[in-house]
């Protein structure tokens, strides 16, 4: 982060990690998806105004190398929330997913623990000494994990036993490519992440940190690494 007034104050970093809680909506905070299409319009208009405080933020007060990577988040947030926003407000996908929100809206507190394994067992890694490949590796498998666990959280739902793929798609979109454009054979689909060692921190190394917000956490980690793919 540069070192800039307006880059470390608190109310501002605070803000920008409300807003991504927001955004992500399987989280701590009170936003729900839209469940008609009279609510779409102005989630739409609220997304829109959160995205681009972000990205004010981004451009302001990081390194022009970090801001790409960041970017990549921000990117799956503007390309998911087309489902809702795109200009044909009444094409087909959104008419399949609207019925289908009351229900997502009421499990929601249940999903975030999905996300919270996931933000945990990456803060780890960022506390670890592994090599820069390795850290890639293990974020992958560790969104792999996130996928299998979201697919057990919809088998769940009474309201996905029809539309489990669609649901399924509509929640992995709500994930970072940041962590999936350099995977290669670490994925949902492979046996490579069983093959990889458990992760075991020193007792005198610091507790990782705990992280309330995806992007801080992606910022942090991106800063833990020289190298970001894997070969």
């Amino acid at each position: 982060m540069l070192n800039k007034p307006q880059c470390r104050s608190e109310k501002r970093q605070t803000k920008v990690n409300e807003f991504m809680e927001k955004l992500v909506v399987f989280g701590q905070s009170d936003r729900k998806f839209p469940e008609n299409f009279a609510q779409v319009k102005p989630f739409c208009s609220e997304t829109r105004e959160m995205i681009a405080y972000i990205e004010d933020y981004l451009k302001e007060c990081f390194q022009p190398d970090i801001q790409s990577l960041a970017n990549i988040l921000i990117y799956t947030l503007k390309r998911h929330i087309r489902v809702f926003c795109n200009k044909r407000s009444n094409n087909l996908r959104l008419k399949k997913l609207l019925p289908l929100m009351p229900c997502i809206n009421e499990q929601v507190q249940r999903y975030p623990q999905c996300i919270r394994t996931m933000m945990n067992k990456t803060s780890e890694l960022i506390a670890s000494q592994i090599e820069d490949r390795s850290k890639i590796k293990y974020v992958c498998c560790y969104y792999a994990e996130f996928i299998d666990c979201g697919d057990n959280f919809l088998e769940s739902l009474p309201c996905a036993k029809k539309d489990r793929e669609l649901l399924l798609d509509f929640l992995r979109g709500l994930s970072s490519d940041i962590v999936r454009f350099g995977c290669n054979e670490y994925h949902e689909n492979s046996d490579r992440c069983t093959q990889l060692p458990t992760i075991s921190l020193s007792s005198d190394k610091p507790r990782p940190k705990y992280y309330t917000s995806v992007l801080a956490l992606i910022l942090d980690m991106i800063n833990s690494m020289d190298t970001l793919w894997i070969e």
